[in-house]
């Protein structure tokens, strides 16, 4: 085929679906991804997804074989990216915020504003009151992720992945801290401008961000793991704990990511 159109892969919207998911390249659990400068700097490569304090990261550069490796399979020419952090600053903000007011009283316009939404259609909706601003902050509405990674070649890489997300995120990194310090699920709060981050794929198209002391923890090979007794639990939830626990042991074991990757000489 020598017309373009015709050789063009599809995206990853277009390929991906509950039964025939788009696969993310297993190796990407060797890379060690911060976000607290240049990319230059960013991207290091581990021998596997666990953390280990003695190990001296491979470096990570353009060239190398690993860079050019596809980041899906099947391949794909671009795919919508997803950043759960900074997707869900809006319903964060609200989870803090909602109750703090009532749409019918009067406020002080600089510490409280109620309005229409960009991009909402009215006509569905009751009065079109909606929080915009609460204690003189200004809802996140419209500030999820709005990025296109596009193949730079044939398909998309991970070198293609990575050098188009890391100045996206580093732009954002102060909306990120902001989102972070709205999550309830996030422990070492408050976070701030200097705070360590770390970045990890949820899914081919998709990124967590992570405080380095957390990514840490939990990548940490062989945790040690507490016994239930020691957690002051009531005894009917360390049952119920247990029974899981014995009902996934006794499930049929998932195939792992490398082993639906299969071979990469297909």
């Amino acid at each position: 085929m020598t017309d373009s159109a015709e050789t063009t892969l599809p995206s990853y919207e277009e390929q991906d679906s509950p039964q025939n998911r788009v696969l993310l390249n297993p190796k990407t659990r060797r890379i060690r991804w911060t976000l607290n400068g240049p990319l230059e700097t960013a991207i290091t490569l581990a021998r596997d997804r666990f953390f280990d304090p003695d190990e001296v990261p491979e470096p990570y550069h353009q060239g190398h074989a690993f860079a050019q490796a596809p980041l899906t399979k099947p391949k794909v020419s671009s795919l919508k990216l997803y950043v759960e952090t900074l997707d869900d600053w809006d319903h964060l903000w609200m989870e803090i915020h909602r109750d703090h007011t009532d749409p019918n009283a009067t406020y002080d316009p600089a510490n409280v504003v109620y309005g229409p939404l960009p991009g909402v259609d009215e006509a569905e909706l009751r009065g079109g009151k909606h929080l915009l601003v609460c204690c003189g902050l200004k809802r996140p509405w419209g500030r999820k992720t709005q990025l296109v990674v596009k193949a730079t070649g044939n398909f998309v890489t991970i070198h293609d992945f990575i050098s188009t997300v890391h100045p996206y995120l580093m732009a954002r990194r102060g909306d990120i801290i902001e989102t972070m310090n709205l999550d309830p699920g996030r422990t070492r709060k408050p976070f701030g401008r200097k705070t360590k981050l770390m970045v990890t794929w949820q899914c081919a198209k998709g990124v967590e961000i992570w405080d380095e002391a957390d990514w840490r923890a939990y990548h940490t090979r062989n945790k040690p793991k507490l016994p239930l007794s020691s957690l002051n639990l009531p005894p009917a939830l360390v049952n119920a704990m247990r029974l899981e626990a014995q009902r996934k042991r006794e499930r049929p074991r998932s195939k792992t990511l490398e082993e639906l990757w299969g071979s990469d000489d297909e």
